[in-house]
């Protein structure tokens, strides 16, 4: 991230003179006395400060003047034209030039915040086979190249606004890449038990045995899933069922509808403590009674 400023701070001197803060005859006064009063040192101490802060004020508004081409002349410490241009006064106080190249540096981040903006679905598409890292890389690869030969203090401003901006944006990164990665397994879960539900049973092979490996194949997505992403994946399976059930009976095939109920019944939830009994093991049947007995309802109206 660490990128070597084109211009040094010595770089904004510009003429002799130009940080003098004009004399009243207060002033004159208090610069004579003011060996004497610290109270009156304070006054110009105040005063400088003042007119400083002034400048710098000025530099800002400044820089929502300048085209692209000016700002970027500007934020590399070619003043020259935009003195001849009338945007700057020739001879500006040097605060001015560096509140104006750092407000300059201020708006290259913002820029990139929007360039990272537009790129966020891609870091967080958990599909895109990228390195974990990649995000983290692209905000550095960027910000070097848009802050490529900048002075010091658009250079320093950059730096300073862009730890904000990284860091909200690796955060949201993160946070959709978990949540596209939640969604991706539900849908993946879903897919696999469609297709596990939806196979034809084979020649020759009874119910019985078709069941049994439906329980085993069900039981195997769901419990992988669990240990995967360490949510059930039940809702998911319900889900399935309901809708092959249903697509069966629509078909005129209410048998296999309900033999594919029955299977479902058996899938256990979780796998076998030790010492655990097989009918200790709660079972789909178990849990979503109510919602069987509802399908079985929903089947056979749908078959008549």
């Amino acid at each position: 991230k660490a990128v070597t400023p084109a211009a040094a701070m010595t770089d904004f001197y510009r003429q002799p003179g130009t940080m003098a803060i004009p004399e009243s005859e207060f002033s004159q006064v208090a610069s004579a006395l003011q060996s004497i009063s610290p109270t009156l040192s304070k006054v110009i101490g105040d005063q400088a400060e003042a007119a400083n802060q002034a400048s710098a004020d000025q530099g800002r508004i400044d820089a929502e003047k300048l085209d692209a081409e000016q700002a970027r002349e500007a934020m590399r410490g070619n003043f020259k034209n935009l003195e001849k241009s009338g945007k700057i006064p020739v001879g500006a106080s040097p605060f001015r030039l560096a509140a104006m190249q750092a407000s300059l540096g201020k708006n290259v981040v913002q820029n990139l915040q929007r360039e990272l903006n537009e790129n966020i679905q891609k870091f967080s598409d958990p599909l895109s086979g990228l390195d974990p890292d990649a995000a983290a890389s692209f905000v550095h690869e960027r910000f070097g190249e848009l802050t490529k030969g900048l002075g010091f203090y658009a250079q320093c401003a950059a730096t300073e606004a862009l730890d904000d901006v990284e860091r909200g944006f690796l955060n949201r990164v993160s946070l959709m890449k978990a949540d596209r990665t939640a969604k991706q397994n539900r849908e993946d879960l879903a897919n696999d038990i469609s297709n596990v539900l939806s196979a034809d049973k084979e020649d020759g092979q009874s119910y019985k045995d078709w069941g049994l490996g439906l329980t085993k194949k069900i039981f195997d997505l769901v419990n992988n899933h669990h240990k995967l992403t360490g949510e059930s994946g039940r809702e998911q399976a319900m889900k399935g069922l309901i809708a092959q059930a249903k697509r069966f009976a629509e078909d005129g095939d209410d048998f296999r509808a309900g033999a594919l109920i029955s299977a479902m019944e058996d899938v256990p939830l979780r796998e076998a403590k030790p010492g655990e009994k097989a009918d200790e093991v709660p079972t789909f049947g178990k849990e979503f009674e109510g919602r069987l007995d509802e399908l079985r309802s929903d089947v056979e109206n749908l078959a008549q």
